[in-house]
């Protein structure tokens, strides 16, 4: 039975919930977290991220949910200019790419989920 082959395809089928977006209070709309389907291949979803400067201390976690899929995140807050770093956790099965990002305050990223047996290493 390929268990991460089954989960695509309940993320695939689910609809948005409430758990696929977190904000973070802060300025210019806060630090905001969104998990989408995508649906593409072995590419399931995709983690969007903005940082923006948020009055936190470090590390705060977050559980973001796409249908069956929950994915695990740690942002290590940095005072100043130092770029806060934004780490995913994923469950077995499946890859994060990058797993992580350093992020300068009001710089979004993008990280994508894939299906690890349906990926062609080259």
């Amino acid at each position: 039975m390929n268990c991460p082959a089954i989960l695509a395809a309940l993320i695939m089928a689910a609809p948005a919930v409430a758990q696929d977006a977190v904000t973070w209070p802060g300025q210019n709309g806060g630090f905001t977290m969104t998990l989408r389907p995508v649906g593409e291949g072995a590419h399931i979803a995709s983690f969007d991220v903005r940082n923006q400067l948020t009055p936190m201390g470090t590390p705060e976690t977050a559980t973001l949910t796409l249908g069956p899929l929950n994915v695990g995140v740690v942002v290590a807050h940095r005072a100043g200019s130092e770029p806060d770093t934004v780490a995913l956790r994923v469950p077995k099965g499946f890859v994060a790419i990058p797993a992580t990002l350093d992020l300068q305050e009001g710089e979004a990223g993008t990280i994508s989920i894939f299906i690890l047996a349906d990926m062609v290493m080259g």
